[in-house]
């Protein structure tokens, strides 16, 4: 039996640890809600993501989906530098959002109440990451870990900049993998 080359072996690992963590920065798109307020795009040449609002009412956010498996935990975390922007943990979110396998959003496995929405089951709520840290730079870490819904298949981040009027963020190192359960 011939012996695989270690090239082979290395290439395949590098694409093992790109689709198991959801892939490269270039699977990021732009999403806005219109373009008169959408933000100027821009990546640095380390591959950061860039939002910068140059008007009153920009919105618009970086977006990309990474597989999931329902009942598993998942971490994301990132460094987000903010520049001239007044209320950062209020301008500069991250967003996610657990979609199913029919592409719309999976049910809540959290009940709620029948009084007020007529039955006792929704659909799951966004997860906002929290912030921890703040380095010498001025960039927080923004780092949450999560349990998937049991019916989610896949994971809609986003990475906003809105409700600003000049400024820009600025979205380091950023990942979503696959972590250690959490307790259910």
């Amino acid at each position: 039996m011939k012996a695989i080359p270690r090239s082979f072996f290395l290439f395949s690992l590098f694409i093992f640890l790109l689709t198991s963590t959801g892939g490269l920065q270039g699977d990021w798109t732009q999403q806005f809600p219109r373009e008169e307020i959408a933000p100027r795009f821009s990546k640095t040449k380390e591959g950061y993501l860039v939002l910068h609002s140059e008007q009153s009412g920009t919105n618009g956010h970086w977006r990309n989906v990474f597989p999931v498996e329902g009942g598993k935990s998942y971490q994301f975390s990132a460094w987000r530098l903010a520049e001239n922007i007044l209320h950062e943990r209020r301008s500069c979110v991250v967003r996610i959002k657990w979609y199913g396998s029919n592409g719309e959003l999976v049910k809540s496995p959290h009940k709620v109440n029948p009084a007020y929405l007529g039955k006792d089951t929704d659909m799951a709520r966004p997860d906002y990451p929290r912030d921890w840290e703040r380095r010498k730079d001025g960039a927080v870490l923004v780092k949450d870990t999560y349990i998937a819904p049991a019916d989610a298949t896949e994971a809609q981040v986003q990475l906003h900049l809105r409700w600003t009027d000049s400024g820009k963020v600025t979205w380091k190192e950023v990942s979503f993998v696959k972590a250690k359960p959490l307790p259910p």
